[in-house]
């Protein structure tokens, strides 16, 4: 199956969920999938908070690869910035958080790159 077809199969689902799946249903499942688990799997037992923060930030901002580069410059950022918040505070404060993210952007930008 070609990459474009997978991607609007993908957005054929989620799309039916929207905007739940933008406000809840991406956060709870990307926080888990990109902060939770590498917390556990590799946080924990090597204490290397950078090389994981970045490694987990690398594959959640690529996850969002179909956006613009601007889009994936910030999400890695982003997934930084929850990373953090995921240690220091854990996973419930980064749900949060993510979820105040992307209200935020349904809110401002959604008719520039949501709709894509």
């Amino acid at each position: 199956m070609k990459l474009e077809n997978l991607i609007s199969l993908l957005k054929s689902y989620t799309s039916k969920f929207e905007p739940w799946w933008t406000i809840l249903g991406a956060p709870i499942a990307q926080e888990f999938l990109f902060r939770f688990i590498p917390y556990y799997v590799f946080y924990l037992p090597i204490g290397e908070f950078w090389l994981v923060g970045i490694l987990s930030s690398a594959v959640y901002a690529l996850v969002h690869w179909y956006f613009d580069i601007p889009v994936v410059i910030g999400a890695f950022i982003l997934g930084l910035l929850l990373w953090w918040v995921m240690v220091k505070f854990g996973l419930l404060p980064a749900i949060f958080l993510h979820i105040s993210v992307n209200l935020v952007i349904l809110a401002f930008w959604k008719e520039d790159w949501l709709a894509k």
